[in-house]
């Protein structure tokens, strides 16, 4: 009998450390991978994603599995120690033999195993998962209804898994891969300012207006080809009045090209584009959207109350991604 007991205490921790894996790969199973397994078609990797959209089913049912494991083997021990040594010092043999053994081989070595390998034994260990959860069903459902009264009062409930993932899962991939020598530094660096880009505002990079170059809508384009050759920019932007009064920009290009007989005393008036404002709160991304969709390089930055503070170029937000660019013009 003692033997028995032996046999089914050792298959209670055996079982511990099967739920205590499961529960470790189904944690830090990897959605990327999971989601290019279930596009593919992959069997096991469908009933792993859908077993982890149901909120609360699989962590529940792993934790009542090593429960009920934790339980039996430590009746079943204590048994055992009191047929040797009475029930005196049974509870002592128990805890002093069963905490290290449980801590050792249920707990500690099968989550280091299941977190190496999450994936494949999310795979391998997904259907005898759902078998347990549909024998011990009812007690399973109570257990997770018990636990979303006693989180209700703590405000927003878990949401169901879901594969999609978040920049900052990204980010570690890519930490991940620099570190394994896959992915180089440079790439990691271009990549994170990407991810970064719409956090970044308008007003954090535009050149302010006391430092713009230009010119009176009024002045020839004599004086805007020196002022060219002064700032090395060709697009100017052109005020009236005053230099907050932007109307307009010019390109250089738009007079060497088109103006055949301009004999420099033209005046700057008439090559004058319309502006594309952006706002100064704007993210990164959306005055890039608005500066492509008008087919325009050069933006004028406005404030709230529609004062020009700046002006703000396609070239400069580039620089944002992959450095400093030389303007060829």
């Amino acid at each position: 009998m003692i033997t028995l007991y032996t046999v089914l205490a050792l298959a209670a921790i055996m079982m511990q450390a099967f739920f205590t894996a499961t529960e470790m790969a189904f944690t830090s199973v990897s959605r990327i991978k999971l989601r290019s397994l279930t596009d593919s078609g992959d069997p096991h990797a469908l009933k792993v994603e859908n077993f982890l959209k149901k909120e609360g089913v699989y962590l529940g049912t792993t934790l009542v599995g090593t429960n009920i494991a934790v339980v039996t083997s430590s009746v079943l021990a204590t048994r055992i120690f009191t047929e040797y040594f009475g029930p005196g010092i049974s509870p002592v043999l128990t805890i002093a033999v069963m905490v290290p053994l449980t801590l050792v081989f249920a707990e500690i070595v099968p989550k280091m195993i299941a977190r190496q390998f999450s994936m494949p034994l999310a795979q391998k260990t997904v259907i005898p998962l759902r078998s347990f959860f549909r024998l011990f069903y009812p007690l399973i459902v109570a257990v997770n209804f018990m636990a979303k009264i006693f989180l209700a009062p703590f405000g927003k409930q878990g949401a169901p898994w879901d594969v999609t993932f978040t920049k900052n899962d990204l980010k570690r991939i890519l930490l991940s891969g620099h570190e394994t020598g896959e992915v180089k530094a440079d790439e990691v660096a271009i990549i994170h300012r990407i991810l970064d880009f719409e956090a970044k505002k308008v007003e954090s990079i535009m050149v302010p207006l006391y430092r713009v170059a230009s010119i009176s809508a009024d002045d020839t384009t004599d004086n805007l080809k020196r002022l060219v050759s002064i700032t090395g920019f060709s697009r100017i932007p052109v005020y009236a009045d005053n230099k907050s009064n932007i109307t307009g920009i010019v390109n250089i290009y738009d007079i060497l090209f088109t103006a055949e007989e301009d004999d420099g005393r033209t005046p700057v008036k008439d090559f004058i584009r319309d502006p594309v404002y952006v706002n100064r709160k704007d993210g990164l991304d959306i005055a890039l959207a608005r500066l492509r969709h008008k087919k325009q390089p050069m933006g004028i930055v406005a404030d709230k109350d529609d004062n020009v503070v700046g002006i703000v170029t396609i070239e400069d937000m580039l620089e944002e991604i992959v450095g400093e660019i030389e303007d060829t013009g």
